[in-house]
């Protein structure tokens, strides 16, 4: 049988009782508890429970490491979040720090539609930095301001331009005008500086006009959306990069005090589809060495899925 294996960090525990605890978090994971089952029962749910592989203590720590069958998991970004951290806000300082995935369940994973390689080929880019810009104000910009900042940040050099992760007033400027105008700006900065500007807009409001939106926005010649990680679910963001022929910018995901950043912000946006990821960076005071997991989650090239673009 297949298993995932989720590392976790349990702080404030005396030695003597890792061993229960990591019984008891790899039963609760996995099948809940034995709670009402009878003792009948049990030999046949033993499939499903998962096992502890490893348990160290040292200076009131434990570092946990669970095994947890395949077939407990849909292949789905949110099943996997869902059973390995659902429970750990109940659960006294235990931190969800990493998961290793055996390369079959990954293979039900596409991952970034254009990843790194794809983005870089769209833009005819391939051996130095892209700038990303994003155009300000975020609220009230008429279409002709819009039209003028837009072809501001293309000529100047903007290989992406984005929407604001804050702009949720589309009655000033229109999801399908804004649009049509930053295709038709673009043309014109690409006749002066010979280089292409990608417009990625912001998909917001309720699930049927993200949906409505990402069609149309294909429809016209998009080749990218802005979206935020947090407000809408893995599942959401997992499903427009499965259906649409468009890289998504994933941005403003809140990390819980129960997960790491590195495995929220690495390993599980990049399956459920991102292809470049916005996150805070040092001068917001993320540490350092999270910063560099992160972004080695985002980019290793030992990863079945494309590699996605950090920023």
């Amino acid at each position: 049988m297949n298993f995932i294996e989720a590392t976790y960090l349990v702080e404030g525990i005396k030695e003597e009782s890792l061993k229960d605890f990591s019984e008891n978090l790899a039963l609760h994971l996995s099948i809940g508890g034995w709670g009402e089952i009878p003792s009948s029962k049990r030999k046949e749910y033993r499939k499903f429970t998962g096992k502890v592989i490893d348990a160290v203590y040292s200076e009131k720590k434990g570092l946990i490491k669970v095994a947890l069958p395949v077939v407990i998991f849909e292949h789905r970004v949110s099943s996997i979040f869902s059973i390995l951290a659902g429970k750990l806000p109940f659960m006294k300082n235990v931190k969800l720090i990493d998961v290793d995935f055996p390369p079959q369940f990954l293979d039900h994973f596409q991952g970034p539609k254009f990843g790194i390689n794809g983005i870089r080929d769209i833009l005819g880019l391939h051996h130095e930095p892209l700038l990303m810009t994003t155009i300000y104000p975020a609220s009230g910009l008429s279409l002709k301001d819009f039209e003028e900042e837009f072809f501001k940040h293309a000529s100047g050099g903007s290989d992406i331009v984005k929407d604001s992760e804050i702009y949720f007033d589309d009655s000033f400027a229109p999801f399908e005008k804004r649009i049509e105008i930053a295709l038709k700006k673009s043309e014109e900065a690409e006749s002066i500086t010979g280089r292409k500007t990608l417009y990625v807009p912001l998909l917001k409001g309720n699930v049927d006009e993200i949906l409505k939106k990402a069609e149309i926005g294909v429809s016209l010649g998009i080749k990218g959306f802005l979206i935020d990680g947090f407000s809408y679910s893995f599942e959401l963001l997992q499903y427009l990069s499965e259906k649409f022929d468009a890289f998504l910018v994933i941005s403003q995901l809140l990390v819980p005090q129960s997960v790491s950043s590195s495995l929220l912000l690495g390993k599980l946006v990049r399956l459920a589809g991102a292809d470049i990821v916005i996150f805070p960076s040092l001068h917001t005071g993320i540490p350092h060495t999270d910063v560099m997991e992160i972004s080695e989650n985002l980019r290793s090239e030992e990863e079945i899925q494309k590699r996605s673009f950090t920023l």
